[in-house]
């Protein structure tokens, strides 16, 4: 799988990994620059009515190279919903 499919596949099945409070959640890519050079993919979820100036960038690029090191895809997209919904 291509990084654009993966980004896209995790898009759209993320929601199948987080509680309901999420139906119907913003969601965008969009990439990050770091200061210390480190640019990624970053996916970020939105509650409905969510009023909140800071939202975790679940980082795509990283996820993508556990992919492509052999981690089970499914696994990878439910970790990337745990650290949404753990986020404080």
């Amino acid at each position: 799988m291509l990084f654009t499919e993966f980004k896209n596949y995790a898009k759209e099945n993320i929601i199948n990994y987080l509680t309901p409070d999420y139906e119907g959640a913003e969601m965008n890519i969009r990439t990050i620059n770091k200061s210390n050079g480190y640019s990624y993919e970053a996916l970020s979820i939105s509650k409905p009515g969510e009023k909140c100036s800071i939202i975790p960038a679940l980082d795509l690029t990283r996820a993508y190279k556990e992919y492509q090191q052999g981690a089970n895809l499914d696994d990878i997209i439910e970790n990337l919903a745990d650290i949404r919904m753990n986020a404080k």
